[in-house]
């Protein structure tokens, strides 16, 4: 069993230290006043990751999931959402105009889903390149998929924004025919 917390809507999680990697990276997001929340800020900002709009939620704690893996190699993921809940639309207001220098934006879906759409409607309208990593597997309305310019799902999450069961090289390509299709 693995343990991950998140909180964030741009940039990438702290495992990657993308900052690193001598990019100019940026996370937006909502932590927790708690050890947790403070221990992301102290990561990103050992590796050059800049927090101006990682905010702090009060009376929550940071989000966390909890990781399972089976023998046979399936996943189960149990989430707390915390702080994740705070990144909402007003949130967004007060984030986005700041980060509009940026290029491109990663997405995921831990944080509420309708936030996550605005942003990237309002991101492909300003020529922004956008990726989403499709997790959790829930249903993406097709105008938010025409506004992505990338996407990393699994197996689970291309069944459930395609349709299609991905268990071989064929059924991929059927899938990525129906990303492709969706704009």
């Amino acid at each position: 069993m693995g343990l991950r917390e998140m909180s964030f809507i741009f940039g990438v999680f702290p495992h990657t230290h993308t900052g690193k990697l001598g990019g100019q990276v940026a996370m937006a997001g909502c932590v927790g006043r708690d050890a947790s929340g403070e221990t992301y800020r102290k990561n990103f900002a050992e590796n050059g990751v800049d927090t101006r709009w990682v905010e702090t939620a009060e009376n929550c704690t940071t989000g966390t999931a909890v990781i399972e893996v089976e023998r046979a190699g399936e996943n189960h993921i149990i989430v707390v959402p915390g702080a994740n809940e705070a990144c909402d639309e007003a949130w967004l207001e007060r984030t986005l105009p700041g980060l509009m220098d940026r290029d491109i934006f990663l997405f995921q879906l831990e944080i509420p889903r309708e936030t996550v759409f605005t942003a990237v409607k309002k991101l492909h309208a300003a020529g922004k390149t956008v990726v989403l990593d499709p997790a959790p597997a829930v249903p993406v309305p097709d105008e938010v998929l025409a506004c992505v310019d990338y996407i990393t799902p699994n197996e689970t999450e291309a069944a459930v924004l395609t349709g299609v069961k991905v268990v071989d090289l064929a059924s991929a390509h059927q899938a990525a025919q129906v990303f492709l299709n969706k704009g």
